[in-house]
């Protein structure tokens, strides 16, 4: 009799245990810590945790992120980021019910946190004719980001479809670019001939993405366009074909042209051109110098390409920075923050 109750002790004590650990862990900021996470970023997770959106009723804080604007959406997002075991299932939702709007606000979510979970979802706004454009289009650049390939063969069957504007058409190019799915480059060429100029531009800067060759005359031409967008989509278009005689006209453009949106994509352009095919550790040294870049175009570009194209070398740039309290430092740690436990999903077609 004693060894049935001795026995019984010690599996409720057992189970006592196990749940306060399991309480532990839910309320511990360090229980989900990412891999390779510094002190500063414990501290600005557990400070987001601790706040006003960290302790909110799951359903609540979604709503904010509809509702929010301003300076306090980022935390809401980070806040978010932080909770994704408990919102993925409600945001999801908001992709199927929320008006377009909301959806807008849902997919930048899904694009800064880069959650390969609704891939789905998200194809399914994609491929919807009864969906507004902005939801669309908003969850192709979200596609793009979480960078899962096997959306690629949606993506370009949709290109063709009839009822598409010119701007989703371009976006769908450049996300197909953006998920390397090489499959698609013979459709793509067909629309260097498209009668909007800027379908052109950003299949022509696709192409060489994707490891094409590309005539930059059409890029050059396009300089001189009245219209500032059409300039400012050359200089992004020419980054990616680079050469000797691209990299002159962008430094010309990124001091001489008149608009300062102009000026940003130009300087971008020139340090993608530049730093293409340096090695990792060469090039997360000189985008790391960018960081602090007084242009914050520049300087949004700077933390994404050290993420995503530096390896680990810049994974450990953006780690030191976020140990600095500076503007810079708490970028970069709201970056690796959102971004954590993410990575390029290639899913899908293998490509040569």
């Amino acid at each position: 009799m004693k060894k049935i109750i001795s026995s019984g002790l010690k599996f409720w004590l057992g189970l006592l245990l196990l749940s306060t650990s399991l309480v532990y862990a839910a309320t511990d900021p360090n229980a989900n810590m990412g891999e390779g996470e510094t002190p500063a970023l414990m501290e600005l997770r557990k400070s987001i945790l601790d706040g006003p959106y960290g302790k909110k009723v799951i359903y609540e804080l979604v709503d904010d992120l509809i509702e929010t604007e301003g300076s306090q959406l980022e935390e809401v997002y980070l806040a978010l980021s932080l909770r994704k075991q408990e919102a993925v299932r409600i945001v999801l939702e908001k992709l199927e019910t929320g008006t377009p709007a909301a959806k807008r606000k849902v997919t930048k979510l899904l694009r800064y946190g880069r959650w390969p979970e609704a891939v789905p979802k998200l194809l399914e706004v994609v491929s919807s004719d009864n969906e507004h454009e902005i939801s669309r289009t908003g969850a192709l650049y979200a596609l793009g980001a979480i960078g899962d390939r096997s959306a690629g063969p949606t993506i370009a069957e949709l290109l063709d479809k009839p009822n598409r504007s010119p701007t989703e058409k371009r976006i769908m190019i450049a996300t197909l670019a953006r998920l390397n799915y090489r499959t698609a480059i013979p459709k793509i060429k067909e629309y260097l001939t498209h009668e909007n100029l800027l379908v052109r531009i950003f299949s022509a800067r696709a192409l060489a993405e994707l490891g094409q060759t590309v005539d930059a005359a059409i890029l050059f031409d396009a300089l001189q366009n009245e219209d500032y967008v059409v300039r400012q989509e050359a200089c992004g278009a020419l980054g990616s074909v680079g050469g000797p005689n691209v990299i002159s006209k962008l430094e010309d453009v990124s001091q001489n042209d008149p608009h300062s949106s102009v000026r940003s994509a130009a300087r971008i352009a020139l340090n993608r051109s530049k730093t293409s095919r340096l090695p990792e550790a060469e090039k997360s040294r000189l985008i790391k110098g960018l960081v602090s870049d007084p242009d914050k175009n520049v300087r949004s570009w700077a933390i994404e390409t050290l993420d995503r194209e530096c390896g680990e070398n810049g994974k450990k740039s953006l780690r030191e920075m976020a140990s600095q309290q500076t503007s810079e430092g708490r970028k970069a740690a709201i970056h690796l923050l959102m971004t954590a436990g993410t990575s390029n999903h290639t899913s899908g077609e293998v490509e040569p």
